[in-house]
């Protein structure tokens, strides 16, 4: 099957919502039809939509009972708590897809974060500042859900903005306390 690439602006809107998803989101297919890769791209695009709504419940209809996530085996309870806690990390996080590709039972997106953490997440401490990060994830669906998924966070990119934007607070912090200093001249 030949792959459906989609390259998707943050702001694109995927018609009705309750329409779509009742047609492809929250329906296995019908008579036992193997999925196209428009309607896997589209069912995907869907659990984003969910994700981004903050309908967590709604992964009932996007994956699996049981699933793999980076080889543990995990229930869709516990990824769906996994996915809770990063929002409440990061209560702006947008999952906001830049590419898609969806061939046969497999989907292939590059994920970018922009977004300002407030509390711990993925081991980092937040100071405050904003964050742009990409995840490369893949995931394997089994009759039209979610059964396993493998992530890869740009950490790095996430560790060198902290230790930028820590400096820079630093140094603002620094200069600050200087110049209330009557013999201490910034330089």
């Amino acid at each position: 099957m030949t792959p459906l690439v989609d390259h998707i602006a943050a702001d694109r809107l995927y018609g009705d919502h309750d329409t779509v998803a009742v047609a492809l989101g929250r329906l296995e297919p019908a008579g036992g039809r193997d999925m196209t890769s428009a309607d896997l791209g589209t069912r995907y695009r869907l659990y984003l939509d969910a994700l981004n709504e903050r309908r967590l419940d709604d992964l009932v209809h996007y994956v699996q009972d049981d699933l793999s996530y980076n080889g543990e085996t995990m229930t869709r309870r516990q990824y769906q708590d996994l996915i809770a806690t990063d929002i409440t990390a990061i209560p702006d996080l947008t999952f906001d897809a830049q590419i898609i590709v969806a061939s046969d039972d497999h989907v292939a997106c590059r994920l970018v974060f922009n977004c300002t953490p407030q509390h711990q997440f993925l081991g980092f401490s937040p100071n405050g500042e904003r964050l742009c990060f990409a995840e490369h994830v893949f995931y394997y669906f089994r009759d039209g859900r979610i059964a396993a998924v493998w992530s890869l966070i740009d950490r790095q990119a996430i560790e060198a903005q902290l230790r930028q934007t820590d400096m820079m607070i630093s140094t603002r912090r620094s200069r600050e306390l200087c110049s209330r200093l009557p013999d201490c001249r910034p330089q």
